[in-house]
């Protein structure tokens, strides 16, 4: 058989396709098997496998900003008010005519409004509220303070302050009427005082009233007032130019909070010792009371405080303090005291905190090993009560009764912030200037307020355009407060001796906040003064004692000396029948003048035992341990 010829590309073909099939096989194994894909598309953009999760998230932040920021599509409902208001209308509802017979208003109504100012030429000046009866506290004490050189200086005084409420809701309300809505802010002026002093037979009269100029310390920085001048202008009187520009810093000065404070409530200097200076309270306003009325004015565009600022509470030296110790009762006492007060505002400022810290007084009290049984009974309570009042709080914030309790947006805030006057504030004055109470007087107080002329400087607004000049507007005067200064120097006579026809004087003086003491021995025409060297506290160490050398003077001369004088003895005690003597004695008896001409007689019999005498407390060195 003849062999069939194939030529080489024939005879191997099958080999090649095999051998490229192969190849294309292991490339896909290798490409989609053996390894990943590089890169995949994601958003259009190709992503290798490092990057690929960072993308995919930022397409899904990209995803859900667009769903937050898409619009829904408006609609526009079907407008049917004139359906409504044609159903409402039974002329157009029953397709009546409109010439039938309607009742009609007689006029159209009228909104009230406030005053937006005062008219021209027809107001006249605000009327200044009286204040309330005053109270008054007073006291001798040695002030503590810096001169102009930065040395310390001490000065004794006799101090009085008085204290009376001014209605400024009612004097808002009377600006409002008579001077607009803008212009009803109350700005005080300086406070004037008066007093008068009794006469010898016991006697008031009104000739004898007296300007006292308030003292404070530091003093007040009152802006000066300036002078109005008022010129005739055509048919017109005006004010002098210049003058109003100058008024209106003057007014800008007057206004400033801390001022006003200043010139309501005025501060007294520190105390070295003495009588501490006492808050002149007038029910209804208590310490707190005073101390809001000061937050208002320190923080007047702040919210209320929960604990504002005490500008009168003295901070007591450490070498006073250990001279002065609380015993355990009367620590005791001041905590309760305080728990009581901690209640009270956490009742009506909605105070949680307030609440724990009285409950917290209280429990400290009850493990007091210096608090007796019925001091532990009484905490016991005062837990009880704390614990009640912190549930009420909580309550009443709860119901959004509280103020402090309920969550604002940020407009009811700002509009919270706008604090609205109180209705009552507290002033007082002091007459503390060293030198103007004298020691064993009775005086008569009395004050009243200036307010500030909302139109001073502008006449035209005023029916009497001579009003314009007025820059503070008096009230009426208060009811007169009286207060009776006891004695700063005092003398009684203990002893005789009648061989020298003397008497022996013991003389007892204030002298830096304490009371001193000496002895002497005086004749017929000798003037009650002596000089002696005693212990008083050191300034810088109040426990140890100086021997200082003290005037001992009294307006008293010896005028005579009877040692065998009538006596006649009272009984002790009092019977129905009205005071009884022992029989007639004999007694020795001084006769004194003083410098206005009155006489008065002491037995030593009545003096040596005297219970005023047997009162003073004289300082002494406190022992050291």
């Amino acid at each position: 058989m003849a062999k069939q010829l194939v030529n080489p590309v024939e005879r191997h073909v099958e080999k090649a396709v095999l051998a490229i099939g192969v190849l294309l096989l292991i490339g896909v194994v290798v490409r989609y098997l053996a390894t990943s894909p590089n890169q995949l598309e994601v958003g259009g953009k190709w992503a290798s496998p490092k990057t690929i999760d960072a993308q995919l998230a930022l397409k899904a932040a990209t995803v859900r900003d667009s769903i937050k920021r898409a619009q829904p599509q408006e609609e526009m409902p079907e407008q049917l008010f004139s359906v409504f208001e044609e159903e409402l209308d039974p002329f157009k509802s029953q397709k009546l005519p409109l010439t039938l017979p309607t009742a009609v208003a007689i006029g159209p109504e009228v909104p009230i409004v406030d005053r937006g100012g005062p008219v021209e030429g027809q107001t006249e000046l605000a009327t200044v509220m009286q204040t309330d009866e005053p109270a008054v506290t007073y006291g001798r004490s040695t002030y503590r303070f810096l001169d102009e050189d930065d040395r310390e200086r001490r000065s004794e005084a006799n101090w009085v302050t008085i204290s009376a409420l001014f209605d400024v809701k009612t004097q808002m309300a009377e600006q409002r009427r008579l001077y607009g809505v803008k212009r009803k802010e109350v700005i005080f002026g300086p406070v004037e005082l008066q007093r008068r002093a009794c006469r010898d037979d016991g006697s008031w009269s009104d000739d004898d009233w007296e300007s006292v100029e308030p003292w404070s310390w530091p003093p007040l920085e009152t802006p000066r007032q300036p002078e109005i001048n008022l010129v005739q202008d055509g048919d017109r009187i005006v004010v002098q130019s210049g003058d109003q520009e100058r008024f209106e810093r003057f007014f800008e000065r007057l206004r400033d909070p801390l001022r006003q404070l200043d010139l309501l409530r005025p501060l007294l200097p520190e105390i070295a010792n003495g009588t501490t200076w006492m808050f002149p309270s007038i029910p209804p306003v208590a310490y707190r009371g005073v101390l809001d009325m000061d937050d208002q004015y320190l923080s007047p565009n702040d919210p209320p405080s929960a604990n504002p600022e005490d500008r009168y509470k003295k901070e007591v030296d450490e070498e006073v303090a250990r001279v002065d110790v609380l015993t355990a009762a009367e620590r005791i006492a001041k905590e309760f005291e305080e728990a009581d007060r901690l209640l009270r505002s956490a009742r009506d400022n909605c105070l949680v905190d307030e609440a724990v810290m009285a409950y917290n007084i209280g429990f400290e009290i009850a493990r007091d090993r210096e608090a007796g049984p019925s001091d532990k009974n009484k905490a016991a309570r005062l837990i009880e009560r704390a614990q009640q009042t912190e549930s009420d709080v909580k309550r009443r914030m709860a119901r959004g009764e509280c103020a402090r309790g309920r969550t604002t947006s940020k407009e009811d805030e700002e509009e919270e912030a706008k604090r609205e006057p109180l209705p009552i504030q507290q002033i007082w004055v002091h007459d503390a200037k060293p030198g103007s109470v004298e020691s064993g007087k009775t005086y008569q107080y009395r004050l009243r307020p200036q307010i500030y002329n909302r139109l001073a400087g502008q006449p035209g607004k005023f029916r009497n355009p001579a009003d314009a000049a007025t820059v503070y507007i008096p009230g009426e005067w208060s009811e007169p407060v009286e207060v009776s200064v006891e004695p700063d120097r005092l003398f009684y006579v203990t002893s005789k001796d009648q061989r020298k026809h003397q008497v022996a004087v013991e003389f007892y003086r204030w002298f830096e906040g304490i009371w001193v003491k000496a002895r002497g021995k005086l004749s017929v025409g000798d003037v009650l003064k002596l000089q002696k060297r005693v212990d008083v506290p050191s300034w810088e160490d109040p426990t140890t004692a100086e021997n200082t050398q003290v005037d001992f003077i009294a307006d008293a001369t010896v005028l005579d000396i009877d040692f065998d004088r009538d006596y006649w003895e009272r009984k002790r005690g009092r019977t129905r029948s009205g005071i009884k003597f022992n029989p007639a004695s004999k007694n020795c008896c001084a006769v004194f003048v003083d410098s206005k001409g009155r006489l008065q007689e002491r037995f030593v019999a009545t003096d040596k035992g005297h219970p005023h005498k047997r009162a003073i407390r004289v300082w002494s060195p406190p022992r050291k341990d």
